[in-house]
């Protein structure tokens, strides 16, 4: 990589660059980069640091502002928001409409494939109005009525007809485009210092109900096909209306930091 001066010149060679630096380091031949090391200032704290302190910087950092009212319930109704939605989406592509599709229906792949294509049409159709719709109203009334939009795609798809089916399927598609929400309702209620940490956990969460979905559904497809969704619709259900009660109630916080009404910066995350 080359290293521009300050008159413009290209430097290419690390001895043309060790004559900028002060003595005795000038004079120095060897590896640059220890050099270079050498001159950063110290760290404020002293001695070795534990691998998971908290970041105190960071936390003084947000304004000072107290936490929100219910903000912990908030974060754990968002990482169980997230895992939820995370294992009913493994369960709905691996097994429900493929498994119901092709036995209880008769249908094809391409059958199976135009069911799985119209959720994802919706999906991609429904993201950017409902991230607007966050950023206007609040990350977790949204989320809380998207649980309830999935829970509803769900049984549809478990319990239904095909006709029904296809409606599930269309509702289920809008159900995922809320899927970037829960992070988004964590980090609005997380102080600024744990957010690395919480969103730590709730990956993990995310990540393993991606993989119990397939796994419960395929240990329980044989004799009890029907009760992994009916668990899911219940904890759907359940989340949804505490987001949505738990807003209501909530009073109203008037610092600038964590807030439990979503920031309007965070509800659409674009990593996710």
């Amino acid at each position: 990589m080359d290293t521009i001066d300050a008159d413009g010149h290209i430097v290419e060679k690390a001895a043309d660059l060790r004559r900028y630096l002060p003595p005795p380091y000038s004079k120095r031949t060897g590896a640059l980069l220890p050099t270079l090391l050498r001159l950063l200032p110290a760290s404020e704290h002293a001695g070795a640091r534990p691998l998971f302190a908290r970041s105190d910087e960071a936390t003084r950092a947000r304004d000072g502002a107290p936490p929100a009212p219910r903000a912990p319930v908030v974060a754990l109704l968002a990482g169980v928001a997230g895992a939820v939605i995370a294992m009913s989406y493994s369960t709905v592509e691996q097994f429900l409409v493929p498994i119901r599709g092709s036995r209880e229906f008769g249908l094809d792949r391409l059958g199976i494939a135009r069911l799985l294509m119209l959720g994802q049409a919706v999906d991609i159709v429904a993201l950017l109005p409902l991230g607007m719709l966050a950023d206007r109203r609040g990350a977790p009334p949204v989320l809380g009525g998207v649980l309830l939009t999935f829970a509803l795609a769900l049984g549809l798809l478990g319990f239904g007809g095909l006709p029904l089916m296809i409606a599930g399927c269309g509702l289920f598609g809008l159900g995922m485009a809320g899927w970037t929400l829960p992070l988004g309702v964590l980090r609005s209620v997380t102080p600024a210092g744990r957010v690395a940490w919480r969103t730590a956990l709730y990956r993990v969460a995310v990540d393993g109900g991606v993989c119990l979905g397939p796994l419960l559904s395929g240990v329980l497809a044989t004799r009890h096909g029907r009760v992994l969704p009916g668990v899911l619709i219940a904890l759907l259900v359940t989340t949804g209306v505490a987001l949505l009660v738990g807003i209501a109630v909530a009073p109203p916080s008037g610092g600038s930091g964590a807030c439990v009404d979503g920031g309007s910066g965070s509800s659409a995350p674009s990593g996710g």
